[in-house]
């Protein structure tokens, strides 16, 4: 073979440079420790807390506190690494109410100006004077010391605990019923928020067979960066034992087939082993240099996000998040144009480049 003739141009490197980079869930975006300590008296996630368009990490302590439920926050404008505010936000509703239901930080206050991040939103379906599952919201523009929306569902307190509560970005109430179903499948119930949640919109069962329920975690994400475009949330299935990959995979069902078929299903760079050890969830970052006058866009896909709690290496609850890919949207296409140079450059010492 005569090297030296071998002719290999720079755009064909760039694209196979890209396409390895942006595979689905297969690089490490995120990798760190945080201030936090293990605590397992409350539930983690990541939420919008302030006006900017960036996930900070939140934990919602619902017990052992001084009398109320509080909500803490580590920044992604420091990488998790410093406290919004040192000493937590104690909020409206008592540590009475922590057991007893779901807690979430998501946007509920829609259609409001001056926006200054995602509201504490209560799902409560254990308990209840009405007997039936209520929604209880605090919203972020009292710093969450007002219950400002108050409401009584059409479900009662049976069969609540077979499954995920959760709410969509238009504010309406989904179970995801991952047990004990009567169609022998995952099921999605919705009850919509236009009717005071009084009007069930939804009652499906999906792609998704029960007898996988046990190995992974059910969240609702929507697929598309356009949420708003759609009118319910796409199902995914982030499977963290018994996978054919022996890695975590995730799993996406479609809204708009009423989830009965799959956007992806997919291996990630993480493998099974010490992961199941905290809180999974699809999520999506942006692009583009944050602050007021930001001009980026939410990236194509959601990420892989993974909030490790318990047996970390660092002591400390950990941050960790795989990057989805999905083209030019994010840092990927800058970092093949980089690795394109750098190994251009390394090969041209050897082959003849046609630019």
């Amino acid at each position: 073979m005569i090297l030296t003739n071998f002719c290999f141009p720079r755009s064909q490197v760039f694209r196979i440079c890209l396409h390895f980079l942006t595979m689905s869930y297969q690089i490490h975006a995120v990798h760190t420790g945080t201030p936090f300590v293990p605590d397992e008296d409350g539930t983690w996630t990541f939420a919008r807390t302030t006006k900017d368009p960036v996930s900070d990490l939140v934990y919602i302590k619902t017990m052992n506190t001084a009398g109320t439920v509080e909500v803490h926050i580590a920044s992604k404008a420091s990488n998790y690494q410093n406290f919004i505010k040192d000493t937590g936000i104690r909020t409206c509703f008592p540590v009475s109410d922590g057991p007893n239901g779901t807690w979430l930080i998501q946007h509920y206050e829609l259609g409001v100006e001056g926006y200054v991040g995602d509201d504490l939103i209560y799902i409560k379906t254990r308990n209840t004077d009405s007997k039936h599952v209520e929604i209880h919201v605090a919203y972020a523009s009292s710093n969450y010391l007002k219950r400002n929306k108050s409401y009584v569902t059409c479900w009662p307190l049976s069969d609540v605990d077979n499954g995920v509560w959760t709410t969509s970005d238009k504010g309406d109430l989904i179970y995801t019923k991952t047990q004990n179903t009567g169609s022998n499948t995952v099921e999605v119930h919705i009850i919509s928020r236009a009717s005071a949640f009084k009007e069930w919109v939804v009652h499906t069962g999906t792609c998704f067979p029960v007898r996988n329920n046990q190995d992974g975690t059910y969240v609702m994400a929507s697929y598309s960066n356009d949420a708003q475009a759609q009118d319910y949330p796409d199902l995914w299935y982030i499977k963290t034992r018994n996978t054919g990959t022996n890695m975590v995979e995730v799993h996406c069902a479609s809204a708009k087939s009423k989830w009965q078929s799959y956007l992806t299903q997919t291996g990630t760079a993480l493998p099974l082993e010490s992961e199941d050890n905290g809180y999974w969830m699809m999520g999506r970052r942006v692009t583009g240099a944050i602050g007021d006058d930001w001009t980026g866009e939410y990236k194509e896909l959601p990420d892989l996000m993974y909030i490790k709690t318990r047996n970390t290496d660092t002591k400390m609850v950990e941050v960790h998040i795989i990057e989805s890919g999905g083209g030019k949207h994010g840092d990927l296409y800058d970092v093949a144009q980089m690795v394109t140079s750098s190994l251009t450059t390394t090969i041209s010492q050897i082959w003849p480049f046609n630019s």
